[in-house]
């Protein structure tokens, strides 16, 4: 297909996963829904944070680095060698093995507080349908948030019990800052789940 030559200028300048998406009535530089052919994992996030969108990968940040750690110590993605592989990130290596990215939100920002009521509303509307649209065995939700948006206030982290989205087990990441035996029990139980997929 040929595009003109303003667009393909445009098009070339966009670096790793970055996509213009309209969100809400305006075009943002974001991340592009990462949808495995064969999904065993989904990690739905909020919002993309600015220094991810201009890198063009999931999980920069401090925060983020640590969610991939967290996935590494459970098992569910398998290696880390790629770090010595310039230009290969968590992500990549993630969706290679079945794991998929979406947020909440796909308006960027430094970090989640800015987001407005709105947003998070059109953006659990959004989410569920591409949910249950790219149908997984399991979601795991980076932050609780995330999941309180979709599904109201609850108590704890880990699996969440009787709560899915289109036949999908759902499942909330222990934040980066728990304490250690919260955090392990909790990775104990993913591992278990990925291992079930």
């Amino acid at each position: 297909m040929n595009m003109p030559a303003q667009e393909q200028r445009e098009e070339t300048r966009l670096i790793g996963h970055q996509k213009k998406e309209l969100w809400m009535g305006a075009e943002y530089l974001t991340l592009s829904d990462l949808w495995p052919q064969n999904p065993r994992a989904i990690l739905v996030g909020i919002n993309p944070t600015d220094a991810s969108v201009r890198v063009g990968h999931y999980y920069q940040g401090l925060a983020g680095r640590r969610m991939f750690r967290m996935l590494h110590d459970a098992g569910v993605l398998e290696s880390r060698q790629h770090k010595d592989v310039p230009g290969l990130y968590d992500d990549d290596l993630a969706l290679s093995q079945g794991i998929g990215f979406t947020d909440l939100v796909k308006r960027p920002s430094r970090n989640a507080q800015s987001l407005k009521l709105a947003e998070l509303e059109f953006g659990a509307q959004e989410l569920d349908r591409n949910l249950r649209t790219h149908a997984s065995p399991l979601v795991i939700f980076v932050f609780k948030k995330t999941a309180q948006v979709l599904f109201g206030t609850f108590e704890g982290i880990g699996l969440l019990g009787g709560l899915e989205i289109g036949g999908a087990r759902c499942f909330v990441m222990p934040h980066y800052s728990a304490r250690v035996p919260l955090r392990d029990v909790t990775l104990a139980q993913l591992k278990r789940l990925w291992n079930e997929t």
